[in-house]
């Protein structure tokens, strides 16, 4: 009757009865469970690890003093922070199943092949999975990467610790990786070699994107295989993105990577920051316009008016007046928009004022020059008597180009030169078939004309004597006539 009664009691006990029922998630357990609860205290995500098939119900049943904190002590001896604890078995909780004598080996391992202590925690860190492998499965990869890339001691080292995840990684996919950047873009073994060690994730990317952004690289931004080495993270950076920024210097006409010309742009400055830093730092860089200076004339209406120099002008305005001086650059300006007219040296004289001030001395002149309209004509230096005119001449010339009421005197003439006949004549003069010559004789010459005829009817005779004779050997091909 006591027995009955305790099976009783016990059945409508509720209060530290486990959960028996099926549950979705660990939570159900937290609160009945001292090793989860110790697990969440290391900053374990029990969200991430439910999710993955079997490990949910491989946690719940480990105990927290004899399944967990082993090997808790073993990473701290290898110098791994506790802050990091929860990271490392959130990523690969199956840790928990390997023996710690090999673990020990595993570690061991890498210091027989001197990675450094700090190499060893970097490694154990970011890939905890590396502990799941054999020494000889590890030596085995870490040899692949040696011979195939033709890779040092250090540069082994150091690609192992750059991206502890490569050497665990699918062979498979690292296969197709290696073809794609050797065989389908190029790069030599050497610039292989450097481009792996530089950037390893290289080799964890689908070969198809990696083929989609070097051909836009490589292609459109002009970049070649060196600068691609030297800056690797332009593969590693998506296609998008390159596009964008690499659009938006060329919009700024800033989209020059040769380190040979000016305002250049490294291929570095692409990739770093994002949009806001990229366009601040591109928009705030100078043109090459505004390296030029100012224009040579300050239009600035109050400093021209008092006749102030300018900060940027060592020479004062030639004028007091601003309002002068703007006016006269207005007519040098309308005066170039208009047509050029030819004018006569007199007239050009005569209606110039003589107190009109000169241009600006970078105004553009588009009137032509008059001695080009008098280029064939010249002056006749000599009297009616033969006899050369004196050096007074001379003076009046002088005095001609002083002022425009000057005439020349009477006994001087203006003819028109030969050359300018002769010019027409060769003008007027056709082209004629008659004209032409062959040899010493003309074309429509007797010799001609008979060699002509006479090397005619030699190779009709020939022709028809060839015909003759291909017809009686039976060469010629027979005419089929189908009705």
């Amino acid at each position: 009757m006591l027995e009955k009664r305790s099976q009783k009691e016990v059945a409508l006990d509720f209060g530290n009865r486990e959960a028996h029922v099926p549950t979705f998630n660990l939570a159900a357990h937290v609160n009945n469970s001292a090793t989860l609860q110790q697990l969440l205290s290391l900053g374990v995500d029990l969200h991430s690890i439910e999710r993955r098939k079997g490990l949910g119900e491989f946690v719940l049943r480990l105990d927290f003093k004899q399944n967990v904190k082993p090997y808790l002590m073993f990473l701290a001896d290898q110098g791994i922070s506790p802050d990091d604890f929860g990271k490392m078995i959130t990523k690969n909780p199956l840790l928990f199943k390997e023996d710690l004598d090999d673990l020990q080996t595993r570690v061991e391992y890498l210091k027989s092949k001197r990675f450094s202590d700090e190499a060893r925690q970097r490694i154990l860190t970011h890939n905890p999975y590396w502990l799941m492998f054999s020494t000889r499965r590890i030596d085995r990869r870490l040899g692949y990467f040696q011979k195939e890339f033709y890779l040092s001691g250090h540069d082994l080292r150091l690609l192992a610790t750059k991206e502890p995840r490569l050497i665990t990684y699918n062979m498979e996919h690292i296969r197709k990786s290696v073809f794609t950047l050797r065989e389908e873009m190029g790069f030599s073994p050497k610039e292989l070699q450097s481009l792996i060690v530089r950037k390893p994730r290289l080799m964890m990317i689908p070969p198809d994107d990696i083929i989609e952004r070097f051909s836009y690289v490589h292609n459109d931004m002009g970049l070649s295989h060196k600068q691609i080495v030297q800056c690797p993270e332009l593969l590693a950076s998506r296609e998008f993105r390159l596009r964008e920024r690499h659009e938006f210097l060329k919009l700024l006409g800033r989209a020059q990577y040769d380190p040979q010309k000016d305002l250049y742009i490294s291929p570095s400055d692409v990739v770093q920051g994002n949009n806001f830093y990229f366009k601040n730092k591109m928009s705030t860089t100078p043109k090459s316009e505004d390296l030029l200076g100012e224009s040579w004339i300050e239009l600035s209406n109050t400093a021209a008016m008092a006749g102030i120099k300018s900060p940027d002008r060592i020479t004062p305005l030639p004028f007091s007046n601003g309002e002068e001086y703007l006016r006269l650059l207005r007519e040098a300006q309308r005066e170039s928009n208009q047509s050029s007219r030819v004018v006569s040296l007199a007239s050009s004289r005569r209606d110039t004022p003589r107190d009109s001030p000169k241009s600006p001395p970078n105004s553009p002149q588009s009137e032509q020059c008059p001695d080009d309209e008098l280029r064939n004509v010249y002056i006749n230096y000599w009297t009616k008597a033969g006899d050369k005119q004196n050096t007074d001449n001379g003076d009046w010339l002088q005095n001609w180009n002083r002022g425009t009421e000057e005439q020349p005197p009477k006994e001087w003439k203006f003819e028109r030169s030969s050359d300018g006949d002769d010019d027409e004549k060769k003008k007027t003069t056709g082209y004629s078939i008659r004209l032409k010559r062959l040899g010493a004789n003309s074309l429509f010459s007797r010799e001609i004309l008979y060699s002509l005829l006479v090397t005619n009817v030699l190779s009709l005779l020939l022709g028809a004597g060839f015909g003759l004779w291909l017809s009686k050997r039976g060469i010629l091909l027979t005419r089929v006539v189908i009705d």
